[in-house]
């Protein structure tokens, strides 16, 4: 499973920049992004929930000139305060 529940808590992990329609990976640091956060919404989706109810995030990045595209996508999708 790509979830598993815990009580009321919800957790996932590996969520990968996947296009499930083709298997492929998005490409582009910023589509990859996109793609990995719509993954893991489908997957709050399915359990009735959104990224309202989100309250950590553990992101890992191989390179660090990437991070103010990733902060701007999540200012896109996150309400303050932020995960």
């Amino acid at each position: 499973s790509i979830y598993t529940i815990q009580g009321n808590v919800l957790y996932t992990s590996g969520q990968l920049p996947v296009i499930p329609e083709t298997g492929l990976l998005a490409e582009g640091f910023e589509a990859q992004c996109r793609q990995a956060f719509a993954n893991v919404r489908a997957i709050l989706m399915e359990q009735g929930l959104d990224f309202a109810q989100v309250f950590k995030l553990n992101i890992y990045l191989s390179d660090l000139s990437h991070f103010e595209v990733l902060n701007q996508v999540m200012r896109e999708l996150f309400a303050e305060p932020y995960p």
